[in-house]
């Protein structure tokens, strides 16, 4: 975990605590600590997935793709219907080999 993710962390968490009237919910709390985290450049930059985005006047498939962030809320999960993790951060290797573009996910043939 690099320094700036450490830090994000740890001052959301002093914040909450220093001020425990500012939650209400699980969400609130997600929302306070999403906010720090997207807030370091690394984490909101997009890259490029292994979708593209459709298909050019030949019907080749498009040179441009998908792209998404590292960081995403209520992420799903494989392990069942409904099973979502509160914050996800994606590891950019592994953006470059999602080919389902909904579900921000690998499919293998």
């Amino acid at each position: 975990m690099n320094e700036s993710l450490l830090k994000a962390i740890s001052s959301s968490l002093e914040f909450i605590l220093t001020n425990p009237a500012i939650f209400f919910s699980e969400a609130d709390v997600q929302a306070i600590l999403y906010k720090k985290i997207s807030d370091i450049p690394e984490y909101a930059s997009l890259h490029d997935t292994a979708c593209s985005i459709g298909l050019n006047q030949f019907g080749d498939p498009s040179g441009s793709m998908y792209k998404t962030n590292l960081l995403h809320r209520e992420y799903g999960v494989n392990d069942g219907k409904g099973s979502r993790v509160d914050i996800a951060i994606l590891n950019p290797s592994d953006i470059s080999n999602i080919t389902d573009p909904i579900n921000l996910m690998t499919i293998s043939d």
